[in-house]
């Protein structure tokens, strides 16, 4: 199978970003429990997101050890990360406006650019999926598998920069 080695590493960042996100959780104010609705809502998109790039990263394993063809293999997981983002998108956005409701760290406006590239993913994975314009490759699902995990990286710093954890005391004086 094609770039096996991209695909574990993209399952143990993955794993990192999920693990990370757990710790940082547990810092802080969230440690005594005061969570507001933007925190919860970091936390629970990062697992999301990193637990979605975990499987995705797999799951092309499973298609060519069934015995898939390439690009059928690329195809199915193409159709498959296209409607579990869509999901996920749409989730995001309404949880979004839900939770600036009552949370002033949440900005609609910073989600909304996220939201628009994720459609163009969307649309290059039903591409993809339906042969539109080229045969199902690797190169698109990659694409799309990296935005998973880019989508994780900038969730990842969001927790952190709203952690209300004071930099001093990250230092190992």
């Amino acid at each position: 199978m094609e770039a096996e080695g991209v695909f574990l590493v993209i399952a143990e960042v993955s794993v990192a970003f999920a693990g990370f996100s757990g710790i940082v959780a547990v810092l802080g104010r969230r440690s005594a429990g005061e969570w507001r609705s933007g925190d919860i809502l970091r936390f629970w998109q990062m697992i999301e997101v990193s637990l979605s790039a975990l499987i995705f990263s797999l799951l092309p394993f499973l298609f060519h050890y069934i015995g898939l063809s390439p690009a059928s293999t690329w195809a199915a997981c193409s159709g498959l990360l296209a409607l579990v983002s869509s999901v996920q998108m749409g989730r995001a956005g309404y949880r979004t406006l839900k939770a600036a409701r009552s949370d002033l760290s949440i900005s609609p406006g910073f989600t909304v650019p996220f939201l628009l590239i994720g459609v163009l993913i969307v649309l290059l994975q039903l591409a993809n999926t339906l042969s539109l314009g080229f045969k199902p490759s690797i190169g698109p699902y990659l694409i799309g598998l990296f935005w998973q995990l880019s989508l994780a990286c900038v969730l990842f710093w969001r927790l952190l920069k709203f952690s209300d954890i004071p930099l001093s005391s990250m230092r190992a004086d």
